[in-house]
């Protein structure tokens, strides 16, 4: 499992090359309504479900948990699937606070 909080969408995790089941990663802004690249303070990236799931294309994971949603910014539980849906084919996760997973 691996976690990726407060960062911008990071390439670096596809050094696990498959290796990993379950990574679950921040998705703060709808790609539909427009990221801001500055919401994640001093990364000047955007972080979306959708650039999520180009992550976790790259990295090749089993599994995709999205976590740190912002409904201010529209990104609700079934926006943020079906933009990373967009792009990772993989089991895609939208958990409430609180829940729990099997790996």
């Amino acid at each position: 499992m691996v976690i990726s909080g407060d960062t911008g969408p990071n390439l670096g995790f596809t050094c696990f090359d498959g290796g990993v089941d379950l990574l679950i990663h921040e998705a703060i802004e709808s790609e539909r309504l427009g990221a801001n690249p500055f919401l994640v303070f001093g990364t000047g990236h955007d972080v979306t479900a959708a650039s999520a799931g180009k992550v976790a294309v790259a990295s090749r994971v089993k599994c995709l948990a999205l976590h740190h949603l912002n409904a201010r910014t529209g990104q609700h539980p079934g926006t943020a699937r079906a933009e990373a849906a967009a792009h990772f084919t993989g089991e895609i996760l939208v958990p409430n606070d609180l829940d729990t997973t099997e790996v």
